[in-house]
This record gives C-alpha cells, structure tokens and sequence, in this order.
C-alpha cells in the first residue's frame, strides 16, 4: 500500500488515506488473505478448492464464439479428494498437502457436527479453526496482519449475544471432547475458547465475500484479508474490491486525489437505506453517517420514495422528482434515525415539496409504507418463485398475486424505488423461463423489456462503475439475443416481402440493442477488473462479436 498511509481516526479508529493520485480503473493493491474457505452451501462439493477458493474448472464453460449462453466441454477436472479424513475436495497436492490443512484435517468432522448441532455457520466455524491453527503456524504474520484488526467483541456481543454464545456452546463441547480423548496438551492448547470466539468475531467484522465469476452474483467464499479491512465504509465508494481464489484486488472506481480517504462499501448498494444501517449495525457494530444515508431521498435516488398524497400532480417543477415519463411529483421520503438507547431505528417520512400539508408519518402515508411492505413481502417469497419441470403453472401464483399490487402501489413509486427494482428483475427471470414451457417471442419481449428497466435502475442507484451494472448489461445482452434469434426464425418462416421488411427493422434494433449492452458491460469489466481478468475478456468478445453483426447486417 505504498499510494497510501495509514491515519488515526476519532470515529473509525483508522483511515486509509492517499499519497498520490489514483485514477478510475487502476488498481490499487492486491493481497493474499490470510485464510479463506468455500461457504457452507459449497463445502462438500467439489466446486471450489477446500484451501484457495480456486473454482473446478470441469462441466461446462461459456464458448464465446457463439450465443452467450451456448457451452461446450471443458478440461477434465483435477480436483482430488483428502484422504486423510475430512473428505473435503482441493484443487492440487499443494493445497491437499499444505501444513494448515495437515494440521486441521482430523478435527474438521468435530466442528462440522458441533456447529449443526449448535445451529452455527458450518463455513465461519471452520474458517475460526482454520485462522486459529494457521496463527499457530505463522504467530508473526497474525500478528502484523489480521491479529491487529478491531474485533469488536463488547459490541459484537451486544447486537448479537444469541449467536456468539452459539459458538462460545460449540467451542466449549470440542474441548471437552478433545480432553476426554486425551489430546496431547501440545496440540490441546491450540483451542482456546476467548481465543476462538475473539477470532469469529473479527472474521464477522472483517472478512470478505467471494463471489462467483459467472453473471449470477452467488456468494462463494469467505476471506481473511488485511490491507482490505483497513478502508473505511461508505455508501458512495470510490473504490470496489473482487476476489479470484484466495487473492482480492481493490480497484480505484473513482479518481482519487492526494489527501482523500479511500472508501469501500460494506453492504449492498442496491438495499434502501434502512435495510443498509440495519445490516451494518447487526454485522459491522455501527451505523453509517454518510450523504448517501443522510439524505431522506438518498441523494437525490428516491430509492425508497413514494408519490405524495397530499400534494397536486403538477408539471415542469425541477425542485422535486421526475418520474420515467419525465413529468414531475412530488415523492415523500423516510429519514432514518438509529436510537443507540433502545437500540432500534425510526423512520420519519415527509414530502420533498415544503409547502405539503401533509405531516410527517401521517396515517395516509403509513397506510402506503405498509403496501410497500407487503408488495416488498411478494417479491421475496421464495415458495411461489420456487419451480421446477414438475411445477404445475408455473408462477401463475406469483403472477396473479403481483397483479394487484400492479394495480395499486406500482404506480405510486418513484421509478428508482427499490422495489420496482426487484419487480423488473423478478419479472425478467419469470417471463425467460417461460418461454422454455412456451416457444412465445412475447414472453422474451417482456423480459428484454423488463432488464432494460433493471439496467437503468442499477445505473442510477450505484453511480460509479460497479459489477452489478456489469452482470446487468450482460443479461440485458444476452436474452436480447435469445429475442433476436426469435425474430429471425419468425422473418424467415415469412414470403410476404412487407413482413420481412418489418421484421428486419426489429432485427436492427435489437443488433443494435446487443452490442450496445456488451459493449457497456465490457467497458464497466475493464474498469473494475482489468483487461485480463477472466469475465473482461469474455465480455469483450462478445462486444467484438456482436459488433460484427450489427454491421454485417
């Protein structure tokens, strides 16, 4: 981290300040974590190495030199199995033979049942045993590293005692059970439970996720890194991280200048404000006071806003929002208050036009709040957007219920809200998997429609380059050439010239459409991971490709 130093902080404890200027697209530092681990869900698999996170690279990989979501076989797999015991997969010997996993093998089946038993994270309980053998193994690296991060631990247990005494619960039976096996003492001192429980606090506070390189944004990985840990949180960043195994990269996002703070963001960008601070009171022990969740409207976002029922529809105002069919309302909008007594937050909601006269948190405006809910409640129920080959009408439930609400409390949210968000991306979802049970071109309309408004939400809610903008474009690309190959069958079924010539007018349009969205999730991969990361150079083919046939036609 030579581009930066490190200063003390009154609020934060330490910052990360800049020495030099730092332009978009560069990066900034890399780092190997001190220890990382697959997520629970991964664990038994052979999907991602049990030591370095690597992905299998068997099964299938996307074959650029055709449609996007086309594949063909890949490398055999080298993935081996230990045979030491805990079964887990890893990419190599090297990874399989390594002194860490020598070390911690015969006692991984122990935490696995005592974290079932315990209802712990199985990933976090392993990745707690794994930091406190390799501490062992290397005391003066912990120390210097991620032994010198904050953990928190008063704090941590205030917001979250049930789940640290879950662990203190599973700490305590492997000892146990350790002495009644007559451990060696050598290797019994190993497992301390202050130690322990001090260690799944920190990782809780201070790791980082690993996500999967393949547009669809799962989780698989937890991190133990230490430059990383040192930038501080804000909701507007000027800088995002990405992990490949179990090496992360911090990327500058926005120009930095000499004597400016380096940022990350330690929530999700596309969550409202109070979804934000409570995620980050729960894990991170604070509460964020940027601009971002300072502002009622979220800098001007209205990500969480609301048509205003007091106030008269009017035109052409520029002191209040401007919904998609760029005529203007007035939105209200909720500030959130964090009490640290009570320990809860509070939401006030007001209208952005100071001569509303309607109060804050009126009834009018509640009843409204409480229709978000409900339609924020659909969007996330996770029996009706659950179907398989076996599923009788598929999402015909969701679909029916989400009529109402499109009826209703749809068309009284800003354009930017969170839930129009989640409306359009469930809907692309629905209408792409219903053209597999239906060969039906109106279905790939709606969902091409539908990701276009997903893109365009994304874009205005996170305002520097960011990977969920990236995975947007792509998906708005791709089934954009699932719509193309449609109308292409369509205007090749036809003699009629006058219907061809119609045809090949939409034809053009979504050429235009493809390449323009690979294009801009290719230009946002550069900036964010680099030419040479895997996912840029994937999307710049298929930025090349769709070029190509955008002026071949």
């Amino acid at each position: 981290m030579n581009k930066f130093k490190i200063e003390q902080d009154n609020n934060r404890g330490r910052k990360v300040i800049a020495t030099e200027e730092c332009r978009k697209g560069q990066l900034l530092f890399q780092e190997e974590s001190f220890v990382s681990i697959p997520l629970e869900s991964f664990l038994q698999d052979n999907k991602y190495c049990y030591l370095c996170c690597a992905p299998n690279v068997s099964g299938t990989i996307v074959n650029t030199a055709t449609v996007a979501d086309q594949t063909t076989p890949a490398p055999q797999s080298t993935f081996i199995q230990c045979n030491y015991g805990c079964s887990m997969y890893f990419c190599g010997s090297d990874c399989a033979n390594d002194m860490t996993h020598q070390l911690e093998c015969s006692f991984v089946n122990k935490f696995i049942q005592s974290a079932l038993d315990f209802n712990c994270d199985i990933s976090m309980s392993l990745l707690g045993l794994r930091t406190i053998i390799k501490n062992k193994l290397d005391e003066e690296k912990y120390k210097q590293t991620v032994g010198n991060l904050s953990v928190q631990k008063d704090n941590f247990i205030k917001n979250n005692k049930a789940i640290i005494d879950r662990y203190y619960q599973l700490i305590d039976v492997i000892i146990d059970q350790l002495v009644k096996e007559n451990t060696a003492e050598n290797i019994l001192s190993i497992f301390n439970r202050e130690e322990y429980t001090n260690v799944i606090c920190s990782i809780m506070i201070n790791s980082f996720a690993g996500i999967s390189n393949d547009f669809r944004r799962l989780p698989i990985s937890n991190g133990f890194f230490y430059q990383a840990a040192l930038l501080n949180h804000n909701c507007e960043p000027n800088s995002l991280f990405f992990i490949q195994k179990n090496v992360l990269q911090m990327v500058a996002v926005q120009d930095v200048k000499p004597g400016q703070q380096l940022l990350d963001c330690y929530t999700d960008l596309l969550t409202p404000t109070l979804e934000r601070q409570k995620n980050l009171i729960k894990s991170k022990n604070f509460v964020c006071d940027c601009s971002r969740c300072t502002s009622p409207t979220e800098n001007d976002r209205f990500f969480s806003s609301i048509e205003c029922v007091f106030c008269s529809f009017t035109q052409g105002n520029n002191s209040n929002a401007t919904d998609a069919n760029n005529t203007s309302k007035y939105y209200v909008s909720p500030k959130v208050i964090y009490n640290w007594e009570t320990q809860s937050f509070s939401t006030t909601w007001r209208c952005n036009n100071r001569s509303c006269s309607g109060q804050a948190n009126s009834r009018e405006i509640m009843s409204l709040v409480q229709q978000v809910d409900s339609f924020h409640e659909l969007l996330n129920n996770k029996e009706l957007l659950t179907v398989d080959s076996n599923t009788i009408d598929p999402y015909g439930q969701f679909l029916k219920q989400l009529s109402k609400f499109e009826s209703g409390i749809l068309n009284k949210l800003h354009p930017n809200h969170y839930c129009c968000l989640l409306y359009n991306l469930r809907l692309s979802k629905v209408y792409e998997y219903l053209t597999s049970t239906a060969d039906s071109l109106e279905y790939l309309l709606w969902s091409v429609s539908h990701y276009k408004e997903v893109s365009r939400i994304v874009e205005s809610v996170i305002r520097h380059p960011s990977s969920e903008a990236i995975d947007s474009f792509y998906h708005l690309g791709r089934i954009s050439e699932k719509c193309l190959l449609s109308l292409i069958h369509q205007r090749n079924a036809f003699t009629d010239q006058e219907m061809i010539d119609r045809l090949n007018v939409e034809i053009k349009k979504y050429l235009e459409l493809i390449a323009t969205s690979y294009q801009k999730s290719s230009d946002l991969a550069t900036i964010c991971y680099g030419d040479s990361n895997t996912k840029s150079m994937l999307l710049k083919e298929l930025s090349l490709k769709s070029n190509m046939n955008k002026l071949s036609l």
